[in-house]
């Protein structure tokens, strides 16, 4: 058990593990006289200084029981080994670990073992590294030719007593080398200086290093630039084309002998230098030049390059064509919505292929081109500025830059809101024709009872049909070919066909005013009037061929479901009445006290002035719109062409003004101020392409069309 012991501390020092040997012989049983050794040797017999080898023994015969000992001994110390080994009892031989250290060069150890006056030999040979040195390396790299530089040889280990020496070689003359450098005991690398040469193109060197007597290199290759530019500057910049310009070239160092030549060049036709190349003198950091323009017909940019055969210094070179002096416009004030006409003038006629001119503004809402071009010959060009509708005047300022000057010009945009000099009594929205139909009454001047046509795009009246009464309220029918007109001074209603203009039959219908008109979408010859002045709680449904359909309870207002599904709802001031109405009859079905004031029908469902979205069939509130510039009554519309809902505030002294909501999710959108019209508001219609109207009201007021573009 003590040899099996033993035999697992291979590494002991000597003196311990021999004298641990000698006490246990002393304890084994038996005699190992009879033993002596055979063979010796070690495997493999050569290699790499810090790898391992096995050491074996064997015997004339097998060992005692107790074990036979075998002392070992070797004079070198890049080999590791036990001072003894013992061949267990019964076993003819046994085997060890060796260790090794790396070495500078070859190395040959005898290894000796020795047992009863005996003693064998073996040898094992340790290697240096296959490739010595691990690397070569300069700094800086690259270098600028004519300066030096700084090469380190690195090994893969320590130099030894005596160093290591490598020799070092250079394929380029304007690279040299030291024939080599000697890498000191203790150190693993050494510095050398490479000196370099003037080139007049970047190059590369491959710098060798080799030790004698061991196969293996390293390589390095180092770049050689030329000398190099630092900067060039160009005087006057930017310059007019046909005017000259002034260079100066800059090197990083001051020439050496002889002088550097630098090669000049530009990227453009329009700016050249004048020679291609400028000599910096030995000594000199510096050089003039001279660059040549031409005209141009829009500013350009050459970039002028200076360069030794390396990496180039540059500087850009703007080029200006002759300035603006002029920018005008026709008319200076215009209506939002309007375009104008903006002339830009410039000193001189323009050159061959035109000049170009940009243009710029500061405001987000007007549309001008980037650029106008001034045709060759010419000195100026106009072009055209659009605008849209505004809540409030604004001055836009537009600057015109070309030929390296800028100059501006103001012009005014009025406000968003445009008042209709027609006097009407009611009105309504076509989306079909895209037009606002009104009544107008006996007060209307030259519209004076007839039913007029506006553009709500430009507040131009168009067509006008005149009737032999005053003519009230008006419901056109959904597919926006006939308009229904009350005249409350005879008691008639009047069917117009709007595509041709021509007034068609008359209806005796009531005694009286009527209160509301509506015609059912999907049924387009029946319209329903309220017209109970004392009560004003029944309809009463009409169809052209059929005198009265039906009669049935519907409140203040009528409220036509814009489904086709012939429902009418019926705003009582806070309940709600539901009708049916088909071309044969009227029938009130339901009365509940729920609150549909001054509702209008889109998105399937009523749009009130509480103000909420609400559905009438479930009676549930589906979206309440949450503001708090609320002072509102009745006036509420939406346009579904644009998703938008509009509230038209009740206070018509402090806070008139059109609110705007997205129709389905309820975002506020901003409002736009209307507090410069006069009075208050009355029938608030919307019109697609954010734009709503409505005509005044109020005492000392005329009733006028009031349009407001460009909402939200």
């Amino acid at each position: 058990m003590m040899l099996s012991a033993m035999m697992r501390l291979p590494f002991l020092c000597k003196s311990c593990l021999g004298l641990l040997l000698f006490l246990g012989l002393l304890l084994l049983p038996g005699s190992a006289s009879a033993q002596s050794l055979k063979q010796v040797s070690v495997t493999p017999s050569s290699v790499v200084g810090g790898d391992g080898a096995t050491g074996n023994v064997t015997l004339t015969s097998a060992a005692p029981a107790g074990g036979f000992l075998v002392q070992i001994n070797c004079a070198h110390d890049y080999v590791q080994f036990p001072t003894a080994v013992a061949v267990p009892g019964g076993q003819v031989s046994t085997s060890f670990a060796l260790g090794t250290t790396p070495v500078t060069h070859s190395s040959t150890a005898s290894i000796t073992f020795s047992a009863n006056s005996q003693t064998l030999s073996a040898a094992i040979t340790v290697l240096p590294p296959l490739f010595p040195i691990d690397s070569i390396t300069t700094n800086p790299d690259p270098v600028v030719g004519g300066q030096n530089t700084v090469g380190t040889v690195t090994l893969n280990q320590v130099a030894g007593l005596a160093g290591i020496t490598v020799q070092l070689s250079s394929n380029k003359t304007y690279a040299k080398v030291p024939a080599s450098v000697t890498v000191p005991h203790g150190a693993s690398s050494a510095n050398f200086t490479i000196k370099t040469s003037l080139v007049s193109t970047s190059s590369s060197a491959t710098i060798t290093g080799s030790v004698l007597g061991v196969t293996g290199t390293a390589t390095d290759d180092i770049t050689v630039n030329p000398w190099p530019v630092a900067s060039v500057q160009l005087t006057p910049n930017p310059v007019t084309g046909s005017f000259g310009v002034n260079g100066v070239v800059t090197l990083g160092a001051r020439a050496p002998f002889g002088g550097i030549t630098v090669q000049l060049s530009s990227d453009q036709s329009f700016a050249t230098p004048v020679t291609t190349t400028v000599i910096v003198k030995q000594g000199y950091l510096t050089a003039p030049f001279r660059v040549k323009t031409s005209v141009v017909g829009a500013q350009g940019i050459a970039t002028i390059s200076a360069t030794t055969g390396g990496t180039p210094a540059t500087t850009p070179l703007t080029v200006n064509a002759p300035p603006v002096v002029g920018l005008t416009f026709s008319p200076t004030t215009i209506y939002g919505g309007g375009s104008v006409q903006g002339t830009v003038t410039t000193s001189i006629p323009a050159p061959t292929g035109g000049e170009s001119i940009q243009l710029s503004k500061d405001a987000n809402d007007v549309t001008i081109p980037s650029t106008v071009t001034i045709a060759a010959g010419f000195k100026s060009a106009k072009f055209t500025v659009t605008t849209v509708p505004r809540s409030s005047p604004e001055t836009v300022n537009v600057t015109a830059t070309g030929g390296g000057a800028q100059i501006s010009t103001p012009f005014t945009v009025q406000t968003h809101v445009q008042i209709v000099q027609v006097q009407v009594r009611d009105m309504a929205y076509d989306s079909v024709s895209g037009k606002i139909w009104a009544t107008v009454g006996s007060g209307g001047g030259q519209y004076a009872n007839s039913v007029v046509a506006i553009d709500p795009a430009t507040g131009n009246v168009g067509t006008q049909i005149s009737l032999p009464v005053e003519p009230s309220r008006i419901a056109i029918t959904d597919d926006g070919q006939f308009a229904y007109v009350t005249a409350n001074s005879d008691g008639t209603i009047r069917r117009i066909d709007l595509g041709l203009g021509i007034k068609g039959p008359v209806f005796n219908i009531h005694d009286g005013g009527v209160i509301d008109i509506v015609t059912m979408p999907g049924q387009p010859h029946t319209y329903v009037v309220c017209n109970d002045p004392s009560g004003g709680v029944n309809a009463t449904a009409f169809d052209d061929d059929v005198a009265k359909v039906g009669t049935g309870a519907v409140g203040y207002h009528m409220i036509a479901a814009g489904d086709a599904s012939g429902i009418i709802y019926g705003d009582g001031h806070g309940g709600m009445f539901t009708d049916i109405v088909t071309a044969t009859q009227l029938k009130w079905t339901d009365q509940t006290t729920f609150n549909i004031s001054g509702g209008v029908w889109a998105n399937n469902s009523i749009y009130t002035n509480v103000p909420n979205r609400v559905k009438p069939s479930t009676k549930t509130i589906l979206l309440s719109f949450p503001t708090s510039n609320f002072l509102v009554d009745r006036e509420v519309a939406v346009s579904t062409s644009d998703n938008r809902a509009y509230y038209v505030t009740w206070d018509p002294v402090t806070n008139k003004r059109i609110l705007c909501f997205d129709a389905v999710t309820g975002h506020e959108y901003p409002f736009i101020d209307t507090g410069l019209v006069p009075g208050g508001s009355q029938k608030l219609i919307a019109c697609d392409n954010h734009t709503v109207a409505y005509f005044n009201f109020g005492s000392g007021v005329t009733p006028e069309v009031v349009i407001i573009r460009g909402l939200p």
